[in-house]
């Protein structure tokens, strides 16, 4: 056998490998793989299995370019597969990059294992806001580095990229101050993931917070997205921060209403509401409060137990439903403005 069949064979036994190989090791070291899982700890067999893509497909293009080299190819094709492996090197960056970027959750999960259990919110927000933060440092320097490998003069570029940068910071100077406000809303967390908030004209449920922005989703379901230069220049208000939500409403009753009644109406309205579980019973107050052109004005001031905005609806139906009971069952009725007229007849 000439020395020349045998690199063809080579060749081809490399390239079967590049495609087959990986499989081929999935399936032999499975059982390993089970063995390890139960011996290491879950985050740290999770970090591994981040690299594990990146991995196969480098042993792929590893094997693949390996059997390229070894064909006896003319010296010019010889040339132009060397002159290639800067690319090469390029590629192998981008898969340790690709890992880095899959296993940046896994990193924020080992650095705190143990987040505040009163303040889950808080550890998601600052788990994207890390992840968005890193996930953009991976990639600038990933493409700083490539580039120079390829023999492009990054220092040159960044030299460069001075005088534009200025000129584009003068420019983009929302931009800079979103960045800023949303490095600031992060370290002080006035609101987290979850949380309903009403900012300026907007209000809604907060989606996401990142460098630059702030998306609410309202209660119509029309997400908005905020710049966080705004968001920090607006009085914010978070639902979700109290621990309970005041509730004032009056009940308008018809005049011919008689005193008793009221008095017993009114006790009645106080054992209800003072009953209900989700409302703090010693903030009830339940009073005759005025005489009004058309009603008998009782009104109510309460503190509920409900500072989400759905449960704080769902708490009004209820309790509006068990007015509309008990007022039927003492034979009274809501006042609704009326205009009585007075016709004078002339004695002739």
């Amino acid at each position: 056998m000439t020395p020349e069949v045998q690199h063809y064979l080579l060749a081809g036994f490399l390239l079967l490998a590049a495609v087959f190989a990986v499989p081929l090791l999935k399936r032999i070291l499975r059982p390993v793989k089970k063995r390890i899982s139960d011996r290491i700890p879950a985050l740290v067999g999770h970090l591994l299995r981040c690299f594990l893509r990146p991995a196969a497909w480098l042993v792929r293009v590893t094997l693949a370019g390996w059997a390229l080299l070894t064909i006896p190819w003319s010296a010019e094709i010889r040339v132009v597969l060397t002159r290639a492996m800067p690319y090469y090197q390029a590629f192998v960056l981008a898969m340790a990059a690709w890992g880095v970027w899959e296993a940046i959750p896994v990193i924020w999960q080992m650095l705190h294992r143990h987040p505040h259990p009163d303040q889950p919110e808080n550890y998601e927000t600052l788990s994207r806001f890390f992840e968005n933060g890193c996930r953009t440092v991976v990639v600038v320097m990933s493409v700083l580095v490539g580039l120079d490998g390829l023999g492009v003069p990054v220092t040159s570029l960044i030299a460069g990229a001075g005088v534009v940068g200025l000129a584009i910071t003068l420019a983009a100077q929302s931009t800079l101050s979103g960045l800023i406000a949303g490095i600031t809303l992060v370290a002080e967390h006035p609101f987290s993931l979850g949380d309903y908030i009403v900012l300026g004209d907007v209000e809604g449920t907060v989606e996401d917070i990142s460098l630059r922005s702030t998306r609410i989703r309202t209660p119509d379901q029309v997400l908005i997205t905020v710049e966080n230069s705004k968001v920090c220049a607006e009085y914010i208000q978070n639902a979700n921060a109290r621990t309970q939500r005041l509730w004032a409403f009056t009940i308008g009753l018809e005049y011919r209403t008689s005193a008793r009644q009221v008095e017993q109406f009114i006790r009645d309205l106080t054992k209800l509401l003072v009953s209900d579980p989700e409302v703090d019973g010693q903030s009830v107050q339940a009073v005759l409060e005025e005489f009004a052109d058309s009603s008998i004005n009782v009104n109510v001031r309460m503190m509920v137990n409900t500072p989400g905005y759905g449960d704080y609806r769902a708490l009004k139906g209820r309790i509006n439903l068990a007015v509309m009971h008990l007022m039927a069952e003492e034979g009274l009725s809501f006042a609704f403005p009326s205009r009585s007229v007075y016709v004078e007849k002339n004695a002739h």
